[in-house]
């Protein structure tokens, strides 16, 4: 039996190897010279050090917010390299390190006002946060919304500079995963600032004479930064991660990544988070199929419309997609709002040809969409107090707008049934 359980794990493992070696499509192939092991739990570090010798490579431990190890190769250990750790009498899963990616559109700028540019926030007329602020003035500090993105330019350290449509925003003490460091600091993803655009959605500053609103500006911001400055994130990162948010106190976490490839290690992460209590909110990714980790049955996955509320053109069809958000339409000639700009959604970032100055900016993908129905339920979790992921998911559903076949998340909607949520 155990030789034919490890026949089958080849058979996964083995595909994705060689689509990593052959040089073909870059960016989101696993990493054929990593692979992550989860060990039963008595299995000690000198049996790990062990299966990691007989295999030819590197053991390396990633620390608390990890449930399994990194082995670490010079090669790819190749159909024999994997065998031997499969077949070793402790490993429960091995697999190769998966890679996931932030949302790549190149982003619109815009020139900067004197006052403030929310009339140009058209996404947030869609989703009622008019009359949502009205019942709940942008949440409160005791929800935390964690963002796994590229981290957030909360502050200015060395060569980095804080947002300043941030400077009002609370910001817990987070963690780089990618620097290992303290300091969850945005450097870029390859054209702007992802998760600084991200966490802007979801809390930018309001009410302070610049710049765009926030949907849920009063609540905690943590930072955990699990991309690197290309926008891409390896499993292990993501993982640890959501490990991390949740032993942090996240109310909720809103991911920023999202890819093709399936991981055991960030599978069980968001199994950990579901059963702890805590909400994953995740894109369903910019492809025609919804992207993991957002199709795992624990996740709510998030898809984008445009200023239509008709399913934006990137958006999956696909696949699980559990509620819609305003995600923009930048493709040429495309105003459907009338305002003379690209359809897309706006917050400040980093401007696209430095990445030290910062600026509005337009962008598209369902990361924009997700970090709406994000703010929407930091609002509600401020109203009702904290809710399990299951109950904070049909609250979402039920409290959303039908567009067409569409339902799209809706603030004041889901505020207004807030009582019948919180019995």
């Amino acid at each position: 039996m155990r030789r034919l359980i490890t026949a089958m794990l080849l058979v996964a493992l083995l595909p994705a190897l060689a689509a990593a070696q052959d040089g073909g499509e870059p960016r989101l192939r696993p990493i054929s010279t990593r692979v992550l092991v989860k060990f039963t739990s008595w299995y000690g570090e000198s049996l790990r050090e062990r299966v990691a010798e007989r295999a030819g490579a590197e053991l390396i431990e990633l620390g608390p917010y990890a449930d399994f190890a990194l082995l670490r190769f010079d090669e790819a250990p190749g159909e024999e390299g994997l065998a031997r750790i499969l077949e070793s009498t402790g490993v429960v899963w091995a697999e190769l390190e998966a890679r996931y990616a932030t949302s790549r559109f190149a982003p619109a700028m815009l020139f900067d006002y004197e006052d403030p540019l929310q009339p140009l926030q058209w996404s947030f007329r869609m989703i009622g946060m008019r009359a949502a602020h009205d019942m709940n003035f942008g949440a409160d500090p005791g929800v935390t919304v964690a963002v796994l993105d590229t981290g957030i330019a909360y502050m200015t350290a060395g060569r980095l500079r804080q947002a300043p449509d941030l400077s009002g925003a609370i910001v817990l003490s987070g963690y780089d995963f990618v620097s290992d460091d303290d300091l969850a600091l945005d450097e870029g993803d390859g054209s702007v600032g992802h998760g600084t655009f991200t966490a802007g959605v979801i809390a930018q500053t309001t009410h302070n004479g610049r710049g765009t609103a926030g949907i849920a500006f009063n609540a905690s911001l943590l930072p955990v930064r699990v991309a690197d400055r290309r926008g891409i994130a390896r499993a292990s990162n993501l993982a640890r991660g959501i490990r991390f948010a949740v032993a942090n106190g996240a109310s909720l976490i809103v991911l920023g990544v999202a890819g093709p490839d399936e991981s055991r290690a960030v599978a069980d992460a968001v199994r950990f988070a579901y059963e702890s209590g805590v909400p994953v909110i995740a894109p369903a990714g910019n492809e025609p199929a919804v992207q993991f980790p957002a199709r795992l049955p624990e996740v709510f996955s998030v898809g984008a419309v445009d200023a239509n509320g008709e399913r934006a053109y990137y958006s999956p069809e696909e696949g699980p997609v559990d509620l819609y958000a305003p995600g923009g339409d930048m493709r040429p000639g495309i105003d459907a709002n009338g305002d003379g700009l690209p359809d897309g959604v706006i917050a400040e970032s980093f401007t696209e040809r430095n990445f030290r100055a910062f600026g509005p900016v337009l962008m598209e993908g369902t990361s924009a969409a997700s970090a709406h129905v994000a703010g929407a339920a930091a609002l509600l979790l401020s109203q009702v107090g904290p809710l399990p992921p299951e109950r904070l998911y049909r609250a979402l559903r039920a409290g959303s707008r039908r567009y067409g076949q569409l339902h799209v998340v809706d603030a004041a909607r889901l505020l207004l049934h807030s009582a019948e949520v919180g019995k």
